[in-house]
């Protein structure tokens, strides 16, 4: 792999994007408080003046994105602030927010825009560094840097158990897709390279990411060794799974007739206490559909514990942010999946929508990050594109 200047400026436009959950854990374990919010406030800044910078680019020269990623992102920022508005929770944080988030998208198709393998290698570099060192760092400390009671509290490279899943999918999603387009197949050893993240999942117990690998692993097998997949592995069969899914773990888990059946077999729907949450952010979603309740709304486990999010990124839009910013990640979501449908019916779109299947699958019971999820559904939706362009005048 030869790299070059500009991939080396398109790994630093990237990496403000994708500051590590660490510091924030590091901050609040009270461990070098100084240094890391100088850090953190470095980040905040550079993703500022980097979106500043290229959303007046875009503008300047009149150019259109036409991708339904950075479509969808515009108006989940737009409504956004807008549903703080009407619930009086508005505040400027909410503005910057919007403006790196759209920032963001504008810095990457315009990446692709000049040089698409360029920005290729660029985030296979920032996220393979990410992943086989936040990888090790798991092996070598199973149980955090500062040896945790349980994993739950731990800190990894990476940030939490649960952070690792992020930078291990978007990784091997660059590998599949950069050896598509060299050899037009899936990578040799890929389903060692998933059992190797699988691995790391599974020491540090993240149950979601460890289901969501195993998953992808099988998707990979039945890829590689079997003809036709694509009439039963479609991105649109995907897509519709995941919301399915999706529909029945929360209201399953909050139906007191379903989990008295499963009870009586030993079982348990909590989903280490998620029901919880996923209750209250039901009542939230029914007092306030349109505009939500706020970005500071929180959430309390059955402990008592205060949380931040509803650990369902879908449910927590909704509560958050109303219908609008929902309805913008839905279609964003629904208009990738058939895009990519629409391309070509092979093993390399049922591969392609593998990937973007197990984060949707993943986002139903965790929280997720827009730059995350923005990501990985531009990555499905460029992939296989034969040219760089992607913007219209």
């Amino acid at each position: 792999m030869r790299i070059n200047n500009k991939t080396v400026s398109y790994i630093l436009c990237c990496f403000p994007f994708f500051e590590l959950f660490t510091l924030e854990m590091l901050i609040a374990r009270g461990v070098l408080t100084g240094v890391l919010s100088l850090i953190t406030a470095g980040f905040s800044v550079a993703r500022l003046l980097i979106s500043l910078y290229m959303i007046a680019r875009v503008f300047a020269r009149n150019l259109c994105s036409i991708t339904y990623t950075a479509w969808g992102i515009i108006a989940f920022s737009f409504f956004r602030v807008i549903s703080s508005l009407i619930n009086g929770t508005f505040g400027m944080g909410l503005v910057l927010a919007a403006i790196s988030y759209i920032g963001f998208v504008m810095v990457c198709e315009w990446m692709i825009y000049e040089s698409k393998q360029d920005f290729y290698k660029a985030v296979f570099l920032l996220f393979g560094i990410y992943a086989i060192v936040g990888a090790i760092s798991i092996f070598a400390f199973p149980n955090g840097f500062f040896d945790a009671a349980t994993k739950a509290q731990a800190v990894y490279f990476l940030g939490s158990k649960n952070s690792s899943f992020d930078y291990f999918l978007i990784f091997m999603l660059l590998l599949v897709i950069r050896s598509f387009e060299q050899t037009d197949n899936l990578p040799r050893f890929t389903e060692i390279i998933v059992l190797f993240f699988l691995i790391a999942e599974v020491i540090c117990d993240s149950s979601n990411a460890m289901l969501c690998l195993a998953i992808l692993m099988c998707m990979l097998f039945m890829v590689k060794y079997t003809k036709n997949i694509y009439s039963c592995c479609s991105p649109a069969i995907l897509v519709t799974a995941v919301f399915i899914l999706g529909f029945m773990i929360v209201f399953g888990s909050t139906s007191n007739l379903l989990r008295s059946v499963v009870a009586i077999i030993g079982r348990d729907l909590s989903f280490s206490g998620r029901d919880t949450l996923w209750k209250q952010a039901l009542e939230v979603v029914a007092r306030n559909p349109l505009a939500g309740a706020g970005v500071n709304s929180s959430f309390v486990l059955a402990t008592g514990a205060k949380a931040s999010h509803a650990h369902c990124f879908y449910l927590d839009v909704f509560a958050k942010y109303g219908v609008f910013c929902f309805g913008a990640i839905m279609a964003m979501i629904t208009g990738v999946m058939k895009k990519i449908s629409n391309v070509k019916r092979d093993k390399r779109i049922v591969t392609i929508g593998a990937f973007v299947f197990v984060y949707l699958l993943h986002c139903v019971t965790e929280d997720a990050s827009i730059y995350i999820l923005g990501m990985i559904l531009l990555l499905a939706e460029t992939a296989d594109m034969k040219e760089n362009v992607v913007y219209r005048k």
